[in-house]
């Protein structure tokens, strides 16, 4: 979809459709979501009616609760379609020369499970495809760059028959910028053609592409006639026709939409949250004999390990060992949280200094980094109430614009008669190069993208930094907002601790700062920083009287070593 006249195209055919409700459509992420009922219509025969009316290809996403597994198959791929399905998995289809999707239910058959079910096939993990909004929006916009170089490479010799200083032969010039322009009208504005067509024949639906099919059959169409007259020796008051203007006019609307379908690209790749998630998981077997594998290969149950300042792969729960993990991508919390046997771990926070085994208990791709993805979608897919208003512009914008061309046109034919002192054929043809301007740069239209894109493109910021909008309402009310309440303390802060304040007792035989800030300069623990910057800025470089050994951490506590005969520790009070 390239505009918001598609995405009422698509709504109009939703709603339409049989026993469909609660729709949710975005043309910026090329995607809609629906309730329907399976008693009164399947979802294959919907997905046909919808291509039907409107023209669209639609791929059904899998969202339910199977999984799917892309296994590559290099030999007897058509023994494996035939083969029995184990239990547990549902389908096996092929999606590719060398390449089947297997779906299966995670709670009856693990992923490793399915590839030794189909061992004797010798399978292996197919690459993970991309996103079907970033495979239909690569594809658009390859699609849209050969037109472009097409229409360019056809509008530049049409362009130099008409003003560069040539050797007059106006009847071959005639015929080739005829020829040239006939090109560029068929094979580049001929998509655009079937899609206004479509939208106004089926779904009732004036979108911008009819503008840019006036605008373009106006000047092509007058061209063509102008051309054929001068052929027959007879010349049209105006001129001989403009195809320069129909075929440059073209050129800059692919480009146009080109650059638009671009820069959309680029803001979906820009702000995946799920670019979070992990690849490669440390799997630790019941004879703990340690393997790493492929995340998508993790099933329930599986224990994996955790090594220090290592991000957790996804959700479990503590089997051994003893850490503290950074919660603040969550919690936004600065101050680590201390992990022990039963504790539970998330997605994407990041491990302490000691190692710690996890049993996993959601799947990757179903686990807390998952759901804020979705929710940041569900967000995208909401609409702002300003859309609503935009919608109404927008859906009353072409034929106001094409309203506009007309009394452009009359006026000055008007100007041209009466004041001019032309023709009717003269003053018609100056008054058709005032309407086509007219359509011309109304074509791309840029309302009804703006709001989409900045709902897409703030919703992912946010997600980044930790803020997830549920809903684009809540987004758009936000510049409203003058006092926030929270229900929580200690989250507002910026995101490092800091000393409030400090009091040093001194000793006799060696440097108090100088030992403290030896025994905590390698600690990555928020508060042992803090501490350490503090006294650093506070007393500069001391040397101390004789060197630190034996430093060590201790989960949950802090820090300890020994100076000479002594033991020192810093660390929480309840310790010391």
């Amino acid at each position: 979809m390239t505009c918001t006249g598609c995405e009422n195209k698509l709504l109009r055919a939703l709603n339409a459709a049989p026993s469909v409700c609660n729709i949710k459509t975005s043309f910026v992420l090329c995607r809609a979501e629906f309730d329907y009922d399976s008693g009164v219509a399947t979802l294959q025969a919907l997905v046909h009616i919808l291509e039907q009316r409107t023209g669209f290809s639609i791929k059904p996403v899998n969202v339910g609760k199977t999984r799917e597994l892309r296994l590559g198959i290099a030999v007897k791929l058509d023994e494996l379609l035939a083969f029995a399905l184990p239990e547990g998995v549902e389908s096996v289809s092929r999606a590719d020369k060398d390449v089947v999707v297997v779906l299966y239910d995670p709670h009856l058959i693990g992923a490793r499970d399915v590839l030794t079910a189909y061992a004797s096939f010798s399978p292996t993990l197919a690459p993970e495809p991309r996103d079907p909004a970033m495979t239909a929006g690569a594809r658009h916009i390859r699609t849209l760059l050969l037109r472009t170089v097409l229409s360019a490479r056809l509008t530049i010799p049409v362009l130099v028959l008409a003003w560069a200083p040539l050797p007059a032969h106006p009847r071959a010039y005639a015929i080739a910028s005829l020829v040239l322009a006939t090109l560029v009208q068929v094979l580049v504005t001929g998509p655009i053609y079937r899609s206004a067509f479509a939208s106004l024949v089926v779904a009732r639906v004036a979108e911008t592409d009819v503008l840019v099919v006036l605008s373009t059959t106006a000047a092509y169409v007058y061209s063509v006639v102008a051309c054929g007259l001068g052929l027959a020796g007879r010349t049209l008051e105006g001129g001989t026709g403009f195809f320069e203007t129909s075929t440059l006019l073209v050129t800059l609307i692919v480009l146009g939409q080109l650059v638009s379908a671009y820069a959309r690209q680029r803001a979906l790749e820009a702000i995946s949250i799920r670019t979070l998630q992990q690849d490669v998981a440390q799997l630790v077997r019941p004879d703990e004999v340690e393997e790493e594998v492929d995340a998508r290969l993790l099933q329930y149950g599986d224990m994996f390990k955790v090594a220090p300042d290592a991000m957790v792969i996804t959700d479990g729960v503590v089997c051994a060992g003893v850490s503290e993990v950074d919660e603040s991508m969550m919690t936004g919390e600065a101050r680590p949280v201390p992990k022990s046997i039963g504790s539970g771990v998330v997605a994407g926070t990041v491990n302490g200094l000691s190692t710690l085994l996890v049993r996993v208990t959601r799947l990757p791709g179903e686990n807390t980094i998952s759901e804020i993805a979705a929710m940041v979608d569900d967000a995208r897919l909401s609409r702002a109430k300003v859309q609503a208003l935009v919608d109404r512009v927008v859906g009353r914008f072409v034929p106001a614009i094409a309203v506009v061309a007309i009394v452009v046109f009359v006026i000055w034919v008007a100007v041209g008669r009466a004041v001019r002192g032309r023709s009717g054929g003269g003053a018609a043809a100056s008054a058709l190069t005032y309407a086509i301007a007219v359509l011309a740069v109304s074509c791309p239209c840029a309302i009804g993208l703006a709001v989409p894109m900045v709902i897409l493109i703030a919703g992912g910021v946010a997600a980044k930094q930790g803020l997830v909008f549920k809903a684009a309402t809540t987004l758009e009310v936000a510049r409203t907002v003058n006092r926030v309440v929270f229900d929580k303390t200690g989250t507002l802060t910026q995101g490092t601790l800091s000393i409030v304040a400090s009091e040093v007792w001194p000793a006799e035989d060696f440097d108090v700062t100088a030992m403290v800030i030896e025994l905590v300069k390698d600690s990555k623990h928020p508060v042992a920083r803090a501490v350490s910057e503090h006294l650093k800025a506070k007393t500069g470089d001391s040397a101390l009287v004789a060197k630190l050994d034996k430093v060590e951490m201790i989960t949950g506590k802090g820090m300890q070593c020994t100076f000479g005969d002594s033991l020192i520790r810093g660390g929480n009070p309840a310790w010391l």
